[in-house]
């Protein structure tokens, strides 16, 4: 099987079998959406013949069930010659060109259709700070929760490769795109239970609707809070938050950070950078946040050196550690726009 992406072809998996006697893949037919693949033997079992159904998943495609021969057929009638299949991959029909001395026949599949559960939205996220009713910022990271948001057994990233085109992030992954606000949002990472996305620009403050459309249909609208400010720090294991050293090393309880040195901190949703960083596109560089970022460790102020935006919807903060801390886990809070970051599980490690 082959796929297209812009005007390139690419093989999707191995070969499905073959039997060269069979004369398997003399005849073939696809569904509308490229799901429901027939395969016709017209030599299987001696020239009876027979054909053969395949679905994709994911990706991966499979045989469904055993090889179809049609019932009544006088004489070896070369059965998978011809077939056709409708658009929606629900009817086949197998045609045996020498049934009963070439007088021909053709024999009628209708397979079984269970109907997916309809999509939904259960919950939607800061991608950080995973702080529950809180609301969203255009160019931050988010995560919505749900059942049924992306094909079973689909779990993903995008593919920075193939997927990030001319710099612009991906709008939809294997069927799956979000509108926020009636705009179509990067889409990050996809699993039927979760799906992290990049809200695109938008002045819009207040109620918007989530809606994640699928390949089984679009969820209801999920109804959440835009705002110009929705900050979160990233978390590590908890109850810590990601923080490196000035070497890039990571800050852990064998590495802690020490007082007077200054860390790095990594969190998304501060607002705007100035120059503007847009959404929904690759950025490299390192532009300022437009509005000052305070931050205090175990309820100390803490001196920023730097906050601003270094990659899509990333933002990168470099504190120090106030000198007069003491030992042990301290609580870390940003705040812009007096609104501040999560309050718990934001610990990061201090010792002397």
């Amino acid at each position: 099987m082959f796929t297209r992406s812009g005007n390139v072809w690419n093989q999707q998996g191995s070969k499905l079998p073959c039997r060269f006697l069979d004369e398997l893949g003399i005849s073939v037919a696809v569904s509308a959406d490229g799901n429901t693949a027939l395969i016709g033997g017209p030599q299987d079992n001696g020239n009876v013949g027979a054909m053969w159904v395949y679905t994709r998943s994911g990706g991966v495609w499979a045989q469904q069930g055993s090889k179809l021969v049609g019932t009544g057929a006088v004489g070896n009638a070369n059965q998978g010659q011809s077939i056709a299949l409708s658009s929606d991959g629900r009817t086949a029909i197998l045609g045996g060109f020498t049934d009963n001395q070439t007088i021909g026949a053709a024999w009628v599949f209708v397979g079984s259709q269970t109907t997916p559960a309809k999509p939904a939205v259960t919950g939607i996220v800061n991608d950080a700070s995973f702080a529950a009713g809180g609301p969203i910022s255009s160019g931050s990271w988010v995560a919505i929760f749900g059942t049924g948001l992306a094909p079973a057994g689909d779990s993903r990233k995008w593919n920075e490769a193939t997927e990030i085109v001319n710099g612009k992030l991906p709008v939809s992954l294997d069927g799956t795109s979000v509108t926020v606000n009636g705009k179509p949002a990067a889409v990050e990472f996809i699993q039927p239970s979760q799906v992290n996305i990049q809200p695109p620009d938008d002045t819009a403050l207040g109620p918007v609707q989530v809606i994640v459309n699928t390949a089984a249909g679009a969820t209801d609208a999920f109804m959440v809070n835009y705002a110009t400010f929705a900050p979160g720090l990233f978390p590590a294991a908890a109850p810590y938050i990601v923080a490196q050293h000035a070497d890039d090393s990571y800050v852990t309880g064998a590495a802690p950070a020490k007082p007077g040195e200054v860390i790095i901190l990594w969190g998304t949703g501060f607002g705007p950078a100035n120059p503007a960083v847009p959404a929904g596109q690759v950025f490299s560089g390192a532009n300022p946040l437009a509005n000052t970022v305070t931050v205090t460790i175990g309820g100390q102020p803490a001196a920023v050196d730097f906050a601003g935006v270094v990659g899509a919807g990333l933002v990168q903060i470099n504190v120090h550690v106030p000198s007069s801390i003491g030992n042990g886990d301290a609580g870390v809070v940003a705040s812009v726009g007096g609104i501040s970051t999560q309050t718990t599980a934001n610990m990061i490690p201090i010792h002397n």
